[in-house]
């Protein structure tokens, strides 16, 4: 999934930065707080957990738009029950238009526009 996630973005000309879990996402954010237009994540990772990074983006980065995906039912370990109302959430599976989708709207969204835009090549890299 990870693959196909990170080709579908940069086909519709997001940069995407890789990371194997939350603590080095966490680190790339510390070091470069200002390269990112948004984060997506599963919630379920080896490590630090999802809802580490996600707390510690609202807390450091509170104006970057967090993607949150999972597998797993809602109730379950790893679904979207009790992420904060701001982050956007993709169930999976997922089709790469709807991954298109929610990366506009996240994106578009952090720049205070009120609707996102409809052509895929209009979307910001990240």
């Amino acid at each position: 999934m990870r693959h196909v996630v990170e080709r579908t973005l940069v086909r519709d000309g997001y940069r995407v930065t890789v990371v194997e879990n939350a603590d080095t996402a966490i680190e790339v954010l510390r070091k470069e707080p200002t390269r990112f237009s948004a984060v997506r994540s599963d919630l379920m990772l080896q490590g630090t957990s999802a809802r580490n990074l996600i707390d510690h983006m609202v807390t450091h980065h509170p104006d970057l738009p967090i993607i949150a995906m999972s597998g797993y039912a809602d109730g379950s370990p790893g679904s979207r029950q009790d992420l904060p109302s701001a982050i956007s959430f993709i169930q999976k599976p997922f089709t790469p238009d709807e991954l298109r989708t929610i990366m506009r709207q996240a994106t578009h969204h952090r720049r205070g526009l009120t609707s996102p835009p409809t052509d895929p090549d209009s979307a910001p890299g990240s």
